[in-house]
């Protein structure tokens, strides 16, 4: 469990061989916003760009997100999924793509 100073957001992080866990706690006085980052990845080589073939995110309730990823890196390109359930509802979503050039 880790405190995040800036905004004063309690973090805490588990994880297994296959899954992983967060649970942030915002302040009250604050509205809560979290960034799903779909495309970063772990490389060897910090200059590589990371290589997701597939990536998607789909809110199914005001309490339900899903998607996942498969990316090039790993074995026959597994798909990496992901399920978010927050405790507050979900009042608004923007998906974003952003790609930086390499150099």
């Amino acid at each position: 469990r880790v405190r995040l100073k800036d905004d004063n957001i309690h973090a805490e992080l588990t994880a297994t061989a296959r899954a992983g866990l967060h649970r942030y706690h915002f302040p009250r006085d604050a509205s809560g916003h979290l960034l799903l980052d779909l495309f970063h990845a772990m490389q060897d080589n910090p200059a590589t760009p990371s290589r997701v073939s597939e990536a998607h995110l789909r809110i199914v309730d005001a309490q339900t997100v899903v998607g996942g990823r498969r990316v090039y890196q790993w074995g026959q390109r597994p798909l990496h999924p992901l399920r978010h359930a927050p405790v507050a509802p979900v009042r608004q979503c923007a998906a974003v793509q952003r790609r930086r050039a390499a150099g």
